[in-house]
């Protein structure tokens, strides 16, 4: 598990030192860092940096560094100004590398068809193996990631189906390879994704990686896995978004790493929610707060810790706290 996360002058931030748990949500207003600390674990966990991201070192620096520190170590990464490469004073361990996986904020969405693969490697950042990832690991979900009431199953798809019916009750989710074209097609209740909406072609990817990986640290308690995943609540209902922070929290309760970039409160309460429900230990999850001082040019983040009865230790000013101003407004 990645403990911690250092960062020196890269983007917009000038020194930040952002602990990590289990279950870490990072939230607060656009551009105020929330998606450069996903990327700087991309970076120093890949050994390269990524395309399409602009420079990675702030206005009011020449060079950047990314630490990690993990169980056995810390590990740093130099980025100089204008670089396209990374200068790491010792390589990151492969086991670490191998097993962070990403999915992206822009994941497909509805399409008439999904690329079929039989082994493939991973999910996709945009989702787009997820029916072959169905295929391949079809088995072992922990009984902690399985839906109340349907204990009984243990399959990934039997589960993304309990999952999703949560979202959209009464749903029959199932999927139809077609081997001669290398291409599979997802079915809702009978329907094709392109016919039923964005909420669960943008969903079923995070449910799918989420229960293949519980299913996999089941396996291999030994395997450390991390997950960095933005906006799993997209085009979800707020009931479903609020199902979505438990379903998370779960799945850091079952041993897997969760880093979620969200701007939903509906998700932060799902995950309190199970916190208080004794589904997961408080000090197994840790909130961020980012907030980008304009006049000084960098971000600012700030620690917020939930107790038992899922309760947060702060509110900081533009934390969630939206919907109380417009409520005020109309009174």
């Amino acid at each position: 598990m990645i403990n911690n996360i250092y960062l020196e002058s890269f983007k917009c931030f000038s020194k930040a030192d952002i602990m990590l748990a289990p279950l870490t949500l990072l939230t607060g207003l656009n551009s105020s860092g929330k998606s450069s600390v996903m990327q700087a674990i991309r970076i120093i966990t890949g050994g390269k940096l990524l395309e399409g991201f602009g420079d990675c070192v702030s206005n009011l620096g020449t060079q950047a560094k990314i630490t990690v520190e993990i169980d056995d170590g810390e590990y740093s990464a130099i980025i100089s100004k204008g670089s396209r490469t990374l200068s790491i004073d010792k390589i990151t361990p492969s086991i670490l590398a191998n097993y962070v996986q990403y999915i992206g904020a822009s994941r497909l969405g509805p399409q008439n068809y999904l690329p079929y693969s039989k082994k493939p490697t991973d999910i996709g950042e945009k989702g787009e193996n997820v029916l072959s990832y169905i295929e391949t690991y079809d088995s072992g979900v922990p009984e902690c990631m399985r839906r109340e009431h349907y204990e009984v199953y243990s399959s990934v798809k039997e589960q993304t189906r309990a999952w999703l019916d949560i979202i959209s009750p009464g749903l029959q989710f199932d999927y139809e390879v077609v081997e001669s074209a290398d291409i599979a097609i997802s079915k809702f209740s009978d329907f094709r994704s392109v016919d039923v909406g964005f909420g669960l072609s943008y969903t079923l990817p995070i449910i799918v990686s989420v229960l293949v990986n519980t299913a996999k640290k089941a396996k291999n308690p030994n395997m450390p896995i991390t997950m960095l995943l933005e906006n799993p609540e997209a085009h979800l209902h707020p009931r479903g978004q609020t199902e979505m922070g438990i379903f998370l929290a779960l799945a850091s309760s079952c041993g897997i790493q969760i880093i979620v970039e969200t701007h939903s409160d509906h998700l932060l309460n799902g995950a309190r929610i199970a916190v208080k429900d004794r589904r997961i230990e408080p000090h197994n999850m840790i909130v961020h707060y980012f907030e980008y001082d304009v006049k000084e040019e960098k971000s600012n983040h700030y620690p917020i810790f939930v107790d038992e009865y899922g309760a947060l230790n702060d509110w900081p000013e533009g934390f969630f706290d939206e919907n109380e101003k417009n409520l005020l407004k109309l009174i």
